[in-house]
């Protein structure tokens, strides 16, 4: 098990000699030994907390330091000497981990381990489940196709599964593709990805779930500093290379462009009444999702939609007011908060409230990209085009 370290400096040499380790292991081997693994950076979104300001605004390390996410979890949380670094040592499923908290940004942190993925998806996905402040990063479709073309394009992944929202007979003669699954590495992903997305047969379904690239940073200009890293679209980042810096570049370069989607959400489109000399006024507007083809059957997409379950965490009653319009008022279980929802078969308007969590905008939309429709788009009242990196 790595040492703990007590500053940033000393975790990035770590993190950077374990990259080159495991990327001499992959050339020379093709292989990792059995101890060794691939760096791993976890995009964390926790709404509302500060946790440079004492324990109780931490809730990843007040979870690890009280247990309470079961006896399969026992971790101890430190601070380094860095505000913005804490290190949590302990074990998951009886693997010794080690997870380095970057909370530069106090409510997008960064998490890097070297730990197994079996043991870290475990521990991230119980995390959000148990902890409402926790969510996952959600890259949709857009933002992942213009990863590819930040660096060397290498591999992509395909998931899309209409089980999730299943309002058609598959067993029809006109239903849609069910299910959707591929994975390929090589340099004719971007050939690939163009002949689903430009497909008729095919365009509705094609929606990435990861894209891998070789990424050289423009500010070390030597191509023996590269990182190869793999996007999966849960904000789940594998690194493999020689360069921790240029992975970290990489990162911090698409986790801005995301941060600047969800405040401009929370900020120019979120709902708040003000009052002005007797006057009442409403700012902030709706946001559209269009639906194309319609939604086939809609009391069950809203059942399914609302139902409180993963991936949408939205639970609801709708409210029929016809056959092809509901209205719901929906409680996110990532925040406790409450949204209102209206719905018809080609439409779907979202009323954020101001306090509102904006990431939760971009797990809807990418999520009915894996679970609908790969071309639902975004945009306002005025049918200004969102989310479109």
């Amino acid at each position: 098990m790595a040492p703990i370290v007590s500053s940033r400096q000393q975790m990035a040499d770590l993190l950077d000699e374990r990259m080159n380790k495991t990327y001499a292991q992959l050339s020379s081997q093709q292989e990792l030994e059995t101890d060794t693994t691939l760096l791993k950076t976890y995009l964390v979104e926790a709404h509302g907390h500060d946790p440079r300001n004492g324990a109780a605004s931490e809730p990843i390390a007040r979870a690890f330091s009280e247990g309470i996410l079961g006896d399969k979890v026992t971790t101890k949380a430190s601070q380094s000497s860095d505000e913005s670094l804490i290190i949590v040592e302990g074990s998951v499923k009886s693997e010794r981990i080690i997870l380095f908290l970057d909370v530069s940004d106090p409510r997008f942190w960064l998490v890097h381990s070297m730990a197994s993925s079996v043991s870290l998806d475990w521990l991230f996905e119980r995390i959000i489940t148990t902890l409402p402040e926790i969510d996952q990063v959600w890259l949709p479709n857009s933002l992942l196709v213009k990863i590819a073309g930040m660096g060397t394009f290498k591999g992509l992944g395909l998931d899309y599964d209409r089980r999730a929202v299943q309002d058609v007979d598959f067993e029809g003669p006109d239903a849609p593709v069910e299910f959707l699954k591929m994975q390929l590495w090589g340099n004719r992903a971007a050939e690939v990805l163009d002949l689903f997305r430009f497909s008729e047969s095919f365009k509705h379904y094609t929606t990435l779930s990861k894209v891998k690239i070789k990424f050289v940073s423009a500010s070390t200009g030597q191509k023996e500093h590269f990182t190869i890293d793999d996007f999966k679209f849960n904000g789940k980042v594998t690194a493999r290379g020689t360069s921790f810096q240029c992975h970290l570049t990489l990162v911090a370069d698409i986790y801005r462009r995301y941060k600047a989607a969800v405040r401009q959400i929370e900020e120019k489109y979120a709902l708040l009444w003000t009052f002005d000399n007797g006057n009442i006024n409403l700012e902030g507007e709706p946001l559209v999702i269009a639906f194309e083809p319609q939604i086939a059957n809609l009391e069950i997409f809203v059942e399914k939609l609302f139902s409180g379950t993963a991936p949408f965490r939205l639970w609801g009653v709708p409210t029929f007011l016809s056959k092809r319009f509901c209205k719901v008022s929906a409680v996110d279980l990532h925040v406790g908060q409450t949204l209102s929802f209206e719905v018809a078969p080609d439409f779907m308007r979202i009323y954020l409230p101001k306090g509102c969590c904006g990431n939760t905008i971009l797990r809807i939309f990418t999520n009915l990209q894996h679970h609908y429709n790969s071309l639902v788009s975004a945009s306002d009242s005025k049918g200004s085009r969102l989310l479109e990196f």
